[in-house]
């Protein structure tokens, strides 16, 4: 089940849900985290984006970044941001099962590169390209991150071919600015 919380305008929350919490500060709107009993995640959105909490939480979703000047209800470009517990399945067994899942989802949908970017270091998101964005199917790309028992699934989605360059690069951008801010060494 993905997890998430509520974020509310000029207030600090801290709300629970499941095996974590989400936690952020509005007035910035750059960064949100989420928090586990042993790590804590920092999500930054693209510079120009901003994260909606709110509606992303109506719509089953952990967290939506859109660009400046649009809303929930109008855009061209968006990331969609989940966060599964994922402690009993691999990495590369669930990419697998979701990207199934899509294409069943999806007829048409098809899959046309894999590429990877660096958030630290030493660690590194998947991100799978789609063939058609914009087209049959807004999906343009898909993002996986393992951090500790958690699987963050970063979606971008576009409405139109001609937002594919700036979409994708965005998307990137938000892919490399997932942090693990802590650890919790205690045991």
């Amino acid at each position: 089940m993905p997890k998430g919380g509520l974020i509310y305008p000029f207030l600090l929350c801290l709300i629970f849900s499941g095996r974590g919490l989400f936690a952020g500060d509005i007035p910035d709107r750059d960064y949100i985290y989420y928090e586990t009993e042993e790590r804590l995640y920092q999500f930054g959105a693209p510079e120009g984006w901003y994260f909606d909490i709110e509606n992303a939480q109506s719509e089953g979703k952990s967290a939506i970044i859109l660009p400046e000047g649009s809303n929930f209800y109008k855009f061209d470009m968006v990331i969609y941001i989940w966060i599964y517990s994922i402690e009993v399945e691999n990495y590369w067994s669930f990419i697998t099962r979701d990207s199934l899942r899509l294409i069943k989802e999806y007829p048409g949908l098809e899959f046309s590169g894999i590429d990877s970017v660096f958030y630290d270091s030493t660690h590194y998101s998947l991100y799978l390209e789609t063939a058609d964005p914009g087209g049959p199917y807004d999906i343009a790309f898909m993002g996986y991150i393992k951090a500790g028992e958690e699987m963050m699934i970063y979606q971008c989605d576009i409405k139109d071919r001609y937002y594919l360059a700036e979409a994708q690069a965005r998307f990137r951008e938000a892919l490399a600015r997932f942090r693990v801010v802590k650890r919790n060494t205690e045991n």
